[in-house]
Formats: C-alpha cells, sequence, structure tokens
C-alpha cells in the first residue's frame, strides 16, 4: 500500500512540473519574435523606444531641452521585465514594463514590496497591469503605496498566474533642494520659494502656504513654475495672507503626470514688521516705491515722508514734505516717484515726522537693471520687427513703446502698446509701414506705468531699416 502511495505522489509531482515547464516554454517561445518594437511618447515628444535584435531587447532613451531639441540618446540591453533602475522619491511614482508578453496573455499583475521590513506594504490582491500595446504591459507603483519609502522597491510579474520575471528598482532619498530667504519685510510684499533638483518625472509641482497666526485660515495652494533644468519656483504674496507678521510655513508636493503625489519639506520664512519700512531694492522701471510707518497712535494728525537721494544732496527734496496716508490700525504710507526726484539711481532716504517731530528712517537702493533686446539692423522687405524688455517689475501693469523714423522728425511718431509675456518680459512688434515705409533709424522709447498711476519714461533703442 505504502508503494502505491509512493508511485502515485511521484506521478503528480512529474505531471506538476511538466506542466510548469510547458508554461513556461510556452511564453518564451511567444516570446522569441525578432521583429518587437515599442515607442512611447510623452505630450507628443519620443521618451523611449525599446528593439528587439537577436533575442535581446535594447531599450533608448531619450533627452530634450526646453525648446524640444534633442540632446543625447542612451541605448542599453534591458530583461523583458524594466524600470528606470533608479528613481528619486521625489517623482512620486515609477513605471515598470513587461515586454513582448504574449498576446494571448489575459492578466498580467505586478506585486511590489519594499526590503523595509519585508512585504509589509505588498498590496493584495497583487496590482495588475494594463495592456498598453502589442506585447507590452505596464503598472505604475506610487510611493504613497509604500509607506513614502527609499531603498530597493522588488517587483515581480505574473503573465496568466506563471511567473515571467522580476526588477529591483533603486528609490533614492530626495535629491531636492528648497532656497527661501530667511525673513523677509513685510514692506516687500512678496518672497519666492525655489525648487531644484527636481526629477524630470514630475508634472506639476505645489507649494501650499500658509501664515503661523490663527492657524491654517490663509493656506494658499501655490502652483510652481517650472523654470527647466529641475528648477520649479513660486512666489509667496504677503497681502494673500493678511501680511501677517511671523513664521510662514510652505510644504512641497510633486505631482507626477497621473496625479500622483508625494509631499516633502517643511520651510518656514520670517516675516518682520519695522517701525519704519520700505523695499530694500527697487528697479527704477516701477516708477516708484511704498514707504510704511507702523504703530502710530489713532490721535496722530500729520505723518510727514520727507525724500531725497544721495546724489546731490537733497537738491530733489520736495516742499511741502510728503505727506501720508493713513491705512488704518496706526500704519501710514507713502508713495514715492521716482520723476520728482530726477529718475535717479541709488540711496533714496526718507525720513518720517509725525506732528512735526521726527520720528525715524528708511534707505531703498534704486537700479536700473531693464534689458532692451531689438534687431540692430532689418531690411525694408522684412516689414516687422520686435523690440522686447526684460525684467519689467511685477507692479508695472503698462508698457508703451512710442516709436518714430528719424526721417522728417517725429511726424509718424506711433505710441505702439507692448504686450506682456510673463516673466518680466514686454514686447511690442514695429510696421515699417506704419512709418512710410522709411529708411533709416528707427527710434524706440519705453514707458511704464504701475498700479498707482504713476509713470517713467526711458530713452530705448535704434534700429536701423535698410
Amino acid at each position: 500500500m505504502k508503494r502505491k502511495f509512493g508511485y502515485l505522489l511521484f506521478c503528480c509531482i512529474c505531471l506538476v512540473t511538466c506542466t510548469f515547464y510547458f508554461n513556461a516554454t510556452s511564453i518564451a517561445q511567444a516570446n522569441s519574435n525578432s521583429s518587437f518594437k515599442y515607442y512611447e511618447y510623452d505630450n507628443g515628444v519620443l521618451s523611449f523606444s525599446v528593439i528587439q535584435k537577436n533575442s535581446e531587447l535594447y531599450k533608448t532613451i531619450y533627452s530634450y531641452d526646453n525648446n524640444g531639441r534633442l540632446l543625447s540618446k542612451k541605448t542599453s540591453k534591458i530583461s523583458r521585465v524594466d524600470s528606470p533602475g533608479t528613481v528619486d522619491i521625489s517623482a512620486a511614482s515609477f513605471d515598470v514594463y513587461a515586454y513582448n508578453v504574449p498576446d494571448n496573455a489575459q492578466k498580467v499583475q505586478f506585486p511590489t514590496w519594499t526590503e523595509h521590513s519585508w512585504q509589509d506594504d505588498l498590496a493584495n490582491p497583487w496590482i495588475s497591469g494594463v495592456k498598453v500595446s502589442k506585447g507590452v504591459w505596464k503598472v505604475t507603483i506610487p510611493f504613497t503605496n509604500h509607506f513614502k519609502e527609499s531603498g530597493n522597491y522588488l517587483t515581480d510579474v505574473y503573465v496568466d498566474n506563471v511567473y515571467y520575471g522580476g526588477v529591483i528598482t533603486k528609490v533614492q532619498q530626495k535629491a531636492t533642494k528648497i532656497t527661501v530667504p530667511t525673513s523677509v519685510s513685510i514692506s516687500e510684499k512678496k518672497y519666492e520659494v525655489t525648487v531644484t533638483g527636481v526629477p524630470l518625472q514630475v508634472n506639476r509641482v505645489l507649494i501650499p502656504t500658509w501664515s503661523e497666526v490663527n492657524g491654517k485660515d490663509d493656506l494658499d495652494w501655490i502652483p510652481a513654475v517650472n523654470k527647466g533644468n529641475g528648477t520649479w519656483s513660486a512666489v509667496v504674496s504677503l497681502q494673500k495672507h493678511n501680511e501677517d507678521r511671523g513664521n510662514y510655513i510652505s510644504h512641497i508636493y510633486y505631482y507626477d503626470k497621473y496625479g500622483n503625489s508625494i509631499g516633502f519639506e517643511e520651510v518656514s520664512v520670517n516675516v518682520t514688521r519695522p517701525v519704519v519700512d520700505s523695499i530694500k531694492e527697487v528697479d527704477l522701471a516701477a516708477a516708484s516705491f511704498d514707504v510704511y510707518v507702523y504703530g502710530i497712535a489713532p490721535n496722530v494728525q500729520n505723518v510727514s515722508f520727507p525724500t531725497w537721494t544721495a546724489k546731490s544732496g537733497q537738491d530733489d527734496l520736495e516742499w511741502p514734505w510728503i505727506k501720508g496716508t493713513n491705512m488704518g490700525n496706526g500704519t501710514w504710507k507713502a508713495t514715492i516717484p521716482f520723476s520728482k526726484h530726477f529718475n535717479e539711481e541709488g540711496d533714496y532716504l526718507t525720513d518720517v515726522y509725525i506732528d512735526g517731530t521726527f520720528y525715524s528712517g528708511t534707505t531703498t537702493v534704486v537700479k536700473k537693471q531693464t534689458q532692451i533686446i531689438a534687431p540692430s539692423s532689418i531690411s525694408l522687405g522684412t516689414r516687422y520687427y520686435e523690440v522686447r524688455v526684460t525684467g519689467i517689475p511685477q507692479n508695472i501693469t503698462e508698457v508703451k513703446v512710442p516709436t518714430w523714423s528719424n526721417h522728417n522728425g517725429q511726424d509718424d511718431l506711433e505710441w505702439i502698446p507692448a504686450v506682456n509675456r510673463g516673466h518680466g518680459i514686454w514686447s511690442a512688434v514695429v510696421d515699417v509701414a506704419r512709418h512710410g515705409n522709411d529708411t533709416g533709424p528707427y527710434t524706440s522709447h519705453f514707458y511704464y506705468y504701475n498700479d498707482q498711476g504713476h509713470s517713467i519714461g526711458f530713452d530705448g533703442v535704434v534700429v536701423n531699416v535698410n
């Protein structure tokens, strides 16, 4: 009886072994097609390709600059189960691919876990892949499903319950770096949060920010702007946070193209409010700047802001002195237009007098940092040319570009409205036909108008029309 039972057990083992062997063999045979090719595009741009040559798979990764020009391509041999190999945890997720999967496959699963605490994060049931092309199945592994752990992520692949292959992906601790000022005066009105080292897989960055005053009643989810080369930045407007004093808190959230997100970092900036305050440095193109004084008693009748530049003494000191405006809650404000000070650069000095008694003072540095870009010359047949100004301050709401040809003076003067291109860039297009198709030098000046109605004009640029 025992011999008969042993014989039956031996037969069962052989049957299972043969079944597994033939299943595994059928997968390998189905994948021996030497014509396998796969191309993946991201926003219409070729991201990578996988091509089979002599039963081996080769993957080519393409990289581009910010203008979409191809920078490089790198080819390497891969296995039929593939992942990025190494990825930063700020990428929020990574993709695992199974290539050369038989056309008749009904189900491809990608069980995944980390080495940390061994399979405590293994999802049950296993993650099912999605067929993205003939012979190609794919799955996305969000880090939030694995306790945001770094280290090795292990993925096995099963095709119709038969083991197909596996891959290990190394997830690195975040390499991103956050840059913010340690402190900022409330008169600055804003500050910038910059994140560098952001992985290319990141599709969106949000920076939720709030002041510690009254909890998160002023929470603002600020979308960051992609500056290229892994750098994202966002501007925190103090006005959106009630111009609270004290610590401002920002977190950083990274999103992949599928909407998966991961949040890290906590940075803080101390917002101060001195007794007398003004922006420390401002561009001359801003047309004016504001000076604030705080903590003024409610019975005060008059607050004066005498202002002059360091150049040539007090030759530009306005008389009577500039009177401030009561903003309420003990705050008074004065606006200093550059046009009242010969549009000079350098130090602007402001004293504050309360009902005729000196109170305090402040200094603001004014610099001209705008740059004009225009062709040195064009041919008459071209008809149009563009003049562009960069570095325009954010408080500018309008830019005009008066332009004329030097033929017959300014009889063809045209005030061309410039277009705001964003990021401090404004541009205007000059139509030569509107100037009688004159040849010779064309002169353009630039006038900037700010949100308080003040303006300032500068000499500009000369373009020669041949």
